[in-house]
């Protein structure tokens, strides 16, 4: 699978920790890691996994957020690891459906005109 695949969540998460540990966060393909809706938990699996790798500990405010990637840590608490990935499927869907929506708001507003007609 492909980082750019949304699917492959813990392929993302493994990516993004490779980036980090070799210092290449501000690459195309690791911002990739956190484009589909679900970034906030792809940060979580790369700090929950920080706590055992001393190393990319060291490293992990240089690739990610510190209070974001806190807030996000917090808020998924109670999430087990291995149910991270399905719950950044439910998530990706729902903020693809409030994007799409969004996306055909503005075009109905931009031609001036009901989507609808």
């Amino acid at each position: 699978m492909s980082v750019r695949d949304p699917d492959a969540f813990y392929e993302r998460v493994n990516y993004a920790i490779r980036c980090i540990l070799m210092g290449r966060t501000g690459t195309r393909g690791y911002d990739t890691c956190f484009e589909m809706y679900d970034g906030e938990l792809v940060a979580v699996g790369v700090y929950r996994r920080a706590q055992a790798n001393p190393a990319l500990a060291q490293r992990l405010w240089a690739g990610l957020g510190r209070d974001v990637t806190l807030a996000a840590v917090a808020r998924y608490a109670d999430v087990p690891d291995r149910e991270l990935a399905q719950i950044a499927r439910q998530l990706r869907a729902q903020r693809y459906a409030e994007a799409q929506a969004k996306l055909f708001e503005l075009r109905a507003q931009l031609h001036g005109k009901s989507p609808w007609t």
